[in-house]
C-alpha cells in the first residue's frame, strides 16, 4: 500500500557553527492512511525540525540539503509558498505545544475558527457557522454554541487544546501533526486529548504524527514508534516491539528514565524536627466586576489547608491546575499573602514577624520555579545570578563567589559556567542553575513548583537524581509542587493530593499509591498515561530477577 506521507533521506542543514551539521540527517518516515506515528526524542533530537520541513515551515536557517518528502503522492520537497499554502491547513494540519502563545487573544475562539475556514476557501457565513459548531461538537467542548463568543483566556489549559485541534481539521485534513500537545497538562486533561484524538482517527480514516518525548503516552496512541537522536532515526518499528523489546542502547535508557509509579523501596520520613507547618491557610481570590457590568465569582484557591513537612522530608503536592498547589507554594515563600491561617518555620509563626524579621528569614525559604529560562535574568552571567542573593544579605563576594563555585559542583556544572549567560545552557542546566542559586543561601526548605514539567525524562531523571543527592547531602526539606504523580512517587516521603483548594487526602507514598481513599486521587492515578505498559514491564523485570526452577 502507498504511504500517505512518505520521507526518503531527508537532511536538514544547521547553521555554521552550531554543535553539528544538520538537524536532521537521512531521515526515513511513513504513514499509512488511519495510522498513529510516534517520533520520540530528547530536546534537539531532531523530531519537531522534520514535523516543520513536512509543513514547509522551516526558517531560512535550515535549508533542506537532501532527500524528498512525498505527500499523497505529491512531492512537496520544493514546493512554491504559495502552492504550499494550498496544501497546509486542507490536506495537513498542526497542532503546537502551547495553544496560548498559538491562539490570538484578541479574537474569539469562534473568530479564529472562521479565519482557519476562510483561508482555505470562500465558504459563506452560514456555511462557516454551521462548521464552526460541528467543529466544536466534535471536540466535545462545553455549551458549544457559546463558547465561540469567548477568550483564549477564558478557558482552560485542555479547552484551548481542544479549539487548537478544531481549527487544525476545520478543512478536513488527511495528515495530523501534533507537535508535543499535551505536554503542559495536567493527567486528567491529558487523558481526555488523548481519547480525542483516538476517537477523530477512527471517525475520519486521520493519519497522525504525534511527536513526544513520553514513552507512557506512546503506549497509549502509537502504531508504529520511530526514535530519534541528534537528527538521526536510530530505531523503528512496531510500538509494542519498541515498547517491550528495544534494539538501540538509546531507546532503553530513554524507557529507563520514565519514572514509574511505584512507592520507594523505603520511607524516608522521621521523628526529627518539624520545619515547616501550615495551620488552617485559606485565600480567596476576589472576582472583578467586567467592563459591561458582569462580575466573575470569587474563587477559594487555598481553603483550611492542613500541612507539614519534617527535616529531611519530602512532601508532594499533587492535583490538576487550578487546585491551588502553586498558590500554596507560593504563600509559603511570602509571594502571596493569606487570607487566613498560619505558616509556621521552626515553630514561629511568620506572619507574626516584623518585615525586618521576615527579610532575616527569607533565606530559611528557597524556591526553584517551573520555567527556569524565565526565572534567570537574560542580562546577568551565571556568577551574578548566584551569588546577587547573598551579597545583598551581608555575604561578602569573595565568599559569594566561593559558595558559588562549590554549588556549581554539587549540581554538575564546571565552574567556567560562571560567565556564560543562561541563553547559552540547555533547559536541564538552567534548572540546575536554578537550584544552585536557591541552594547558596543555605535554606532549610526547598520549595520547588513542577521543576521538572517541562523537561525530556533523560534530563528529568538527572533532575531528580541531583535534588535527591542534594537532599541526602545537605538534609534539605523540601515542598514539592507537581501535577505527575509518576515524580512524585520517585521524589517524596509523603503525598498530599489537592482539589479546589483543599488537601483530599495525604499520606506516605507507598500507602497512598496502593489504596487511596479519595475517589480523585483513584481518578488521578487512573489517568497516567500507559500503566498497562508500565505493569508489564515491572513484571518482566520480576520476572527477570526471579531465579529459574529446574524440575
Amino acid at each position: 500500500m502507498t504511504p500517505l506521507l512518505d520521507i526518503r533521506d531527508l537532511s536538514v542543514a544547521l547553521p555554521r557553527g552550531s554543535d553539528r551539521r544538520y538537524a536532521v540527517e537521512n531521515a526515513v518516515l511513513t504513514i499509512a492512511r488511519g495510522e498513529t506515528v510516534c517520533v520520540v526524542g530528547e530536546s534537539g533530537s531532531g523530531k519537531s525540525v522534520l514535523a516543520q520541513a513536512t509543513m514547509g515551515l522551516l526558517p531560512e536557517t535550515l535549508p533542506i540539503t537532501g532527500g524528498t518528502i512525498t505527500f499523497d503522492g505529491q512531492r512537496l520537497s520544493g514546493l512554491s509558498e504559495s502552492r504550499y499554502r494550498q496544501i497546509r491547513g486542507p490536506q495537513i494540519g498542526m497542532i503546537f505545544q502551547e495553544p496560548m502563545t498559538s491562539l490570538n487573544p484578541v479574537l474569539t475562539i469562534g473568530a479564529q475558527i472562521d479565519g482557519a475556514l476562510t483561508a482555505h476557501g470562500s465558504r459563506s457565513r452560514a456555511e462557516r457557522g454551521a462548521r464552526r459548531r460541528e467543529l466544536l461538537e466534535l471536540m466535545r467542548l462545553p455549551n458549544p454554541s457559546q463558547i465561540g463568543d469567548r477568550y483564549v483566556h477564558e478557558l482552560s489549559g485542555g479547552q484551548r487544546q481542544r479549539v487548537m485541534i478544531a481549527m487544525a481539521l476545520a478543512n478536513n485534513p488527511k495528515l495530523l501533526i501534533a507537535d508535543e500537545p499535551t505536554t503542559a497538562l495536567d493527567v486528567t486533561t491529558q487523558k481526555e486529548i488523548l481519547r480525542l484524538l483516538a476517537t477523530l482517527r477512527k471517525e475520519l480514516n486521520l493519519a497522525v504524527l504525534f511527536i513526544t518525548h513520553d514513552f507512557g503516552v506512546v503506549a497509549e496512541i502509537a502504531d508504529r514508534v520511530v526514535v530519534m537522536s541528534k537528527g538521526h532515526v536510530v530505531e523503528q518499528g512496531d510500538a509494542g516491539k519498541i515498547l517491550h523489546s528495544p534494539r538501540d542502547p538509546y531507546t532503553r535508557r530513554l524507557i529507563d528514565a520514565v519514572p514509574r509509579l511505584a512507592p520507594p523501596i523505603a520511607a524516608v520520613r522521621s521523628n526529627s524536627d518539624t520545619v515547616l507547618e501550615i495551620k488552617g491557610l485559606t485565600k480567596t481570590y476576589k472576582g472583578r466586576s467586567s467592563l459591561f457590568g458582569a462580575r466573575r465569582a470569587d474563587v477559594k484557591a487555598v481553603d483550611d489547608v492542613e500541612l507539614s513537612v519534617a527535616r529531611g522530608e519530602v512532601v508532594a503536592v499533587v492535583g490538576e491546575s487550578g487546585s491551588g498547589k502553586s498558590t500554596l507554594a507560593q504563600i509559603v515563600s511570602g509571594l502571596l499573602k493569606a487570607d487566613d491561617g498560619s505558616v509556621w518555620l521552626h515553630g514561629q509563626d511568620l506572619a507574626q514577624v516584623s518585615r525586618r524579621q521576615r527579610r532575616r528569614l527569607a533565606p530559611h525559604i528557597q524556591m526553584v520555579f517551573q520555567d527556569p529560562f524565565s526565572s534567570l535574568n537574560p542580562r546577568h552571567d551565571i556568577e551574578r545570578i548566584i551569588t546577587e542573593a547573598p551579597i545583598a544579605h551581608g555575604v561578602s563576594a569573595a565568599k559569594a563567589r566561593s559558595d558559588m563555585q562549590r554549588l556549581l559542583k554539587l549540581v554538575g556544572l564546571d565552574t567556567n559556567a560562571a560567565k556564560r549567560y543562561p541563553h547559552a545552557f540547555s533547559g536541564g542546566q538552567r534548572q540546575r542553575i536554578g537550584l544552585a542559586r536557591a541552594l547558596i543561601l543555605k535554606p532549610d526548605l526547598l520549595i520547588a513548583d513542577e521543576p521538572v514539567s517541562a523537561l525530556d525524562v533523560s534530563v528529568q531523571q538527572q533532575v531528580l537524581e541531583l535534588l535527591a543527592d542534594i537532599r541526602r547531602e545537605l538534609g534539605l526539606s523540601i515542598l514539592f509542587i507537581t501535577h505527575d504523580l509518576r515524580v512524585a512517587a520517585t521524589v517524596a516521603d509523603r503525598i498530599a493530593v489537592m482539589r479546589q483548594g483543599r488537601i483530599v487526602e495525604q499520606g506516605s507514598t507507598a500507602g497512598l499509591l496502593r489504596a487511596p481513599a479519595s475517589d480523585y486521587t483513584k481518578a488521578l492515578l487512573d489517568a497516567v498515561p500507559g500503566l498497562q505498559w508500565e505493569q508489564n514491564r515491572s513484571e518482566l523485570a520480576t520476572a527477570e530477577r526471579q531465579p529459574s526452577k529446574v524440575n
